[in-house]
């Protein structure tokens, strides 16, 4: 009997940033350790280095036809949206945009079933899946531009209309989703995101040594790019007012691509008088990050919004005690395993830093609920998921999951968020 395929969208252009890639390596893993009689298809534009380490037998690599012609296509349909959006919402109200058929290189393949990871999709004759991370333009524009904007609304709503199934890292997207698009529950799906530090190159005793000297003694790490949404500002003002008021000089290792502020946090930092207290490493490579989580005694997380939260899941499993928001997605998945404080409130970031850094008996205890907590979240339970997905889709079944909450095999044992989203 000829196995089904499933294919998923690893269409990526820049590797080196984002979670998306996170995302679609922890796919590849957790894949690769559930047994099923499914095979699994990764279409990309050229070479995936980044991606291979995290293949096992029933994965493979599906190479697309044309990539220039895609990279092509994508500009002009998202140029002719930029240019021609006002004037469609303005005259008729939101206009349906069809997305393109970008190649036949899933149908050469026979493929029964189409994931789409990227919040981009393209027209196919099998049914699809498709991925959500997050609504954040709509909870905080402000830091999206308009033209931005309205495209994602006139794109996902409709890729998500189109798609048998749809797919969020927590409850607390799901329900979001649901709501803001008028989706019916049952079509929601949670998957959340496992760890995938156990499958990193670990650093050698040598490189640790040479990042010892490197960093502080005693540091904090905040591993976060410079969107605007991870708050590092009030983070330094915190940390300025501990200084300032109470006296308290607590060192922070940042990582991350700072493609957006280009030197201007330095320069916040200069203003706030704590330079010496901050070291920004900048990106760093995945076995640095793990040898970070290794020698940094907790982790702060001031983020204002995520859609589940990495950096915080691979701190837990490595057993480092968490301080992080009380907002979106971060306490389903911390539950009271870690400390919770408002972004918005400088001083509450503050007063949390500053238990976190002094109080060595809370940090012993965090660290162990942190790490137990983080079992839930493992590769196999991401990949049962996953094919749980899969098979009600495959099998054209729409009440498949319903049983569970439109969340396959998953339960998060953590409690609710009730914390409002963010304020627009």
């Amino acid at each position: 009997m000829t196995k089904q395929r499933i294919c998923l969208d690893a269409r990526i252009r820049d590797p080196s940033v984002g979670g998306v890639q996170q995302t679609i390596m922890g796919y590849a893993a957790s894949l690769s350790l559930t047994q099923t009689d499914y095979e699994y298809l990764f279409l990309v534009n050229s070479q995936a280095e980044w991606l291979t380490p995290f293949l096992g037998d029933r994965c493979s690599i599906l190479g697309n036809k044309h990539p220039g012609r895609v990279l092509l296509e994508e500009k002009l349909r998202k140029y002719a949206l930029v240019r021609t959006v006002g004037a469609y919402t303005k005259h008729v109200g939101q206009r349906s945009v069809k997305p393109p058929r970008v190649n036949t290189s899933t149908e050469l393949a026979g493929v029964d079933l189409m994931h789409f990871t990227r919040q981009d999709a393209f027209l196919t004759s099998v049914p699809n899946v498709y991925q959500v991370y997050d609504l954040q333009h709509l909870h905080l524009p402000q830091f999206f531009k308009p033209a931005t904007i309205r495209q994602r609304e006139l794109q996902w709503p409709q890729f998500c209309n189109r798609a048998q199934r749809i797919v969020t890292m927590s409850e607390w997207t799901r329900r979001d989703v649901i709501e803001r698009y008028q989706l019916e529950p049952s079509k929601v799906a949670v998957v959340p995101h496992a760890s995938l530090l156990e499958m990193y190159r670990r650093p050698t005793p040598t490189a640790i040594d040479a990042l010892r000297h490197q960093v502080p003694e005693r540091f904090m790490l905040y591993p976060a790019q410079d969107w605007p949404h991870k708050n590092h500002q009030r983070f330094f003002e915190a940390l300025s007012r501990l200084r300032r008021v109470d006296g308290e000089r607590i060192t922070v290792v940042l990582t991350g691509s700072r493609s957006i502020t280009k030197g201007s946090l330095g320069a916040h930092l200069e203003r706030l008088g704590i330079e010496d207290q901050i070291l920004d490493l900048g990106f760093v490579l995945p076995s640095t990050l793990l040898a970070l989580y290794e020698l940094s005694e907790s982790l702060i997380f001031p983020s204002l919004f995520e859609g589940f939260g990495l950096p915080v899941l691979e701190a837990m499993s490595c057993g480092l005690a968490v301080a992080c928001s009380n907002c979106t997605a971060l306490p389903e998945l911390i539950g009271d395993a870690g400390l919770l404080f408002d972004p918005r409130d400088v001083n509450d970031i503050a007063d949390k830093t500053a238990l976190l850094w002094t109080d060595q008996h809370l940090r012993e205890r965090l660290a162990r609920q942190a790490l137990e907590r983080s079992q839930q979240y493992s590769p196999n339970r991401t990949g049962q998921a996953l094919v749980d997905v899969y098979r009600s889709v495959l099998a054209n079944d729409p009440t498949s999951l319903e049983g569970r909450g439109g969340q396959g095999r998953w339960e998060s044992r953590g409690p609710k968020n009730t914390s409002p989203p963010p304020a627009r």
